[in-house]
């Protein structure tokens, strides 16, 4: 978990969400991140029902940049 806290720190995207602060205690870590609005990527994909192409091939586009940066 602690590799993985490291690599969040170091990332900076716009397409990425930032973490700010990382507090420990006995049994938990608790992870401070940006707050987004809008619910789970799912959720509104469901709700949604069907999505034009462009719609799609917009939020594939992000997506795959993040994943890019990321990787």
């Amino acid at each position: 978990m602690l590799c993985e806290i490291d690599i969040l720190r170091a990332l900076n995207h716009q397409y990425v969400i930032k973490l700010y602060e990382v507090y420990e205690s006995d049994k938990y870590i608790h992870l401070v991140f940006d707050y987004l609005e809008g619910g789970e990527l799912f959720d509104r994909i469901k709700a949604k029902g069907l999505y034009k192409e462009r719609d799609a091939m917009n939020l594939m586009r992000n997506f795959l940049q993040a994943l890019e940066y990321i990787h």
